[in-house]
């Protein structure tokens, strides 16, 4: 029998810290049956997916599927679709029906790894069910931890009845760890000493944790090494003794911590912002609360007068910019503003969020020759922000006047055909401009290799003298490939319209750097295996990430 010690926390600030080479929450969660949970108590999220969502996967595949990912996907588009997954009430996968609260761990503890605390929330909070599912209960408690609100998190996790027979061991560690820091954010040190060791017997690692309550004890302070891992627990506990994170940190910090740090009123405010971006990188966060971030930086007034001329570095320079630009009416201004904007993020993983960011505000922009001077930005940000209309829109203004030497900007309608979903009106003509940019030579080996892969796995014409040029070049040998077998039965499942683990098998196929970072058979096998299920639009998507970052600026340089 286990003998947990609870104490209530009371209101106080969050004060988390880092730590541990592996997240200590890593590891299957146990096959053993939870209580009832069912289906319906998850509420209908209703998010497009069909019942058949988990058709021709058991539930033991599925756990082993999950469990083989590499998480936060590194893609936008399949972080985006993971998700939908997890939060989709659909019909329970073949022998899940016996032990569907195990079903549910599974889900949140998929969300757990792809820092989508928000996302927990959501799914814990469907139909009211989370004050009756120990489960429910323990995770909706471990985001509410992360998202800074530890008074409701520590009520619900000493309400946790982790005596329950059938709770399933990974649950339960977590529940333990929980109810620790509860103790611990109370100065109750024996009392979380016991849950943590309690916790280290379900298997988890909390080595950093009672590093730090011994820390605690004797009024120390950790010292943690720059190349740790650091998970959302590790900060919890560090905090509270006493230890301050540095900005080297980042670079280990799990994306949950990363929330944390971003929710911690504790620490420097521009540490924080810098925490929230290195989240939004790792897909955890959203443009949205960057954004929402960025308009909560004070400035002062008077610099908006220069607004190009600021001292500001990274994320306060950002911040600073969009600031100044979302209030800049005046279009040639704005258009400066918006260049200088993406600039702080070229050849960074934040560069298509901070285009998301402000995509109102490029949209809106005048379609004019006035503004042709900026054509070159206009279309990148555009295409980055996922305007490709408007895109195309100025790419064709500039062919039109002639204001651009041999239509060097014409080459982006070949990107954009890509991107843009159309049903069955595809503008195969656009693919003739690629084409005549790959025989003047204007286009690398491994874009148009990319380019060719890409266009056949979305099964278009692709003009001979393209595939003639590819040819000519020697295919780029780089990239993530699957074990030998994983693409073959990545084709197979889709055939069968298995569209659950044909995505599970699509992320994995990928690897962990996502579509840009994937060998080019992996990466058309994936987008292949998509379009056969229905996700055509995630496909092209696919081939747009992989794409971008390497696309011509100038089709002429």
């Amino acid at each position: 029998m286990l003998m947990v010690q609870r104490f209530d926390t009371g209101d106080r600030p969050l004060r988390p810290g880092p730590s541990g080479n592996r997240d200590p929450l890593a590891g299957e969660v146990e096959r053993r049956t939870l209580p009832p949970v069912g289906n319906q108590a998850l509420g209908s999220i209703g998010l497009g997916y069909e019942d058949n969502l988990w058709n021709g996967l058991s539930a033991k595949e599925l756990e082993q599927l999950l469990f083989k990912l590499s998480l936060p996907s590194r893609s936008p588009v399949l972080q985006k679709l993971l998700v939908r997954a997890m939060l989709s009430d659909v019909a329970l996968p073949e022998g899940a029906g016996e032990r569907p609260g195990h079903f549910l761990a599974l889900r949140l503890e998929t969300l757990r790894r792809a820092g989508r605390l928000q996302d927990i929330i959501q799914l814990t909070e469907g139909d009211g069910q989370r004050n009756r599912q120990p489960t429910a209960q323990t995770y909706h408690a471990y985001a509410q931890l992360g998202l800074g609100n530890r008074q409701q998190a520590c009520r619900e996790a000493n309400a946790i009845p982790v005596g329950t027979p059938s709770l399933p061991r990974q649950t339960l560690g977590l529940s333990l760890l929980l109810v620790a820091y509860c103790a611990a954010a109370e100065g109750h040190i024996e009392a979380a000493q016991l849950n943590l060791s309690l916790a280290r017997d379900q298997g988890l690692n909390v080595s950093l944790a009672e590093s730090a309550l011994e820390k605690m004890a004797r009024a120390g302070k950790p010292q943690i090494g720059q190349s740790e891992k650091i998970q959302l627990p590790d900060y919890l506990f560090l905090r509270l003794a006493k230890w301050q994170p540095s900005r080297p940190i980042l670079k280990h910090a799990g994306p949950n911590s990363l929330v944390a740090m971003s929710h911690d009123d504790g620490i420097e405010e521009t540490l924080r912002l810098d925490a929230l971006e290195q989240a939004a990188r790792a897909n955890a966060a959203d443009h949205v609360s960057l954004a929402n971030a960025y308009k909560r930086q004070h400035f002062d007034p008077t610099r908006f007068n220069q607004p190009l001329d600021n001292r500001f570095k990274g994320a306060r320079r950002r911040a600073f910019l969009y600031q100044a630009l979302t209030a800049e009416n005046e279009p040639h201004r704005r258009i400066r503003l918006i260049k200088s904007f993406l600039e702080t993020a070229r050849h960074d993983r934040l560069y298509l969020i901070l285009a998301k960011m402000i995509a109102k505000p490029i949209a809106a922009l005048p379609l004019s020759e006035r503004l042709l001077g900026f054509a070159a930005i206009m279309i990148e940000a555009n295409a980055a922000a996922g305007n490709y209309r408007r895109a195309s829109e100025w790419a064709v203004l500039t062919s039109a006047t002639g204001s651009v030497q041999n239509d060097a900007l014409l080459h982006w309608l070949s990107l954009f055909e890509i991107a843009q979903y159309r049903g069955r009106a595809r503008a195969d003509g656009d693919l003739q401009l690629a084409t005549r940019n790959a025989l003047a030579g204007r286009f690398g080996a491994d874009i148009l290799h990319r380019l060719v892969t890409v266009l056949d796995a979305l099964q278009y014409n692709i003009p001979i003298p393209l595939w003639d040029a590819a040819s000519r070049t020697a295919q780029p040998s780089q990239g993530y490939l699957p074990e030998t077998g994983a693409l073959s039965r990545l084709k197979l499942v889709a055939n069968r319209g298995n569209v659950g683990k044909t995505l599970l098998l699509a992320m994995a196929a990928l690897g962990p750097d996502g579509p840009d970072g994937a060998h080019m058979i992996a990466l058309g096998d994936t987008i292949r295996a998509l379009k056969i299920v229905g996700h055509e639009a995630e496909a092209r998507q696919i081939g747009f990430e992989a794409l971008f970052a390497i696309w011509p600026r100038q089709a002429s340089q």
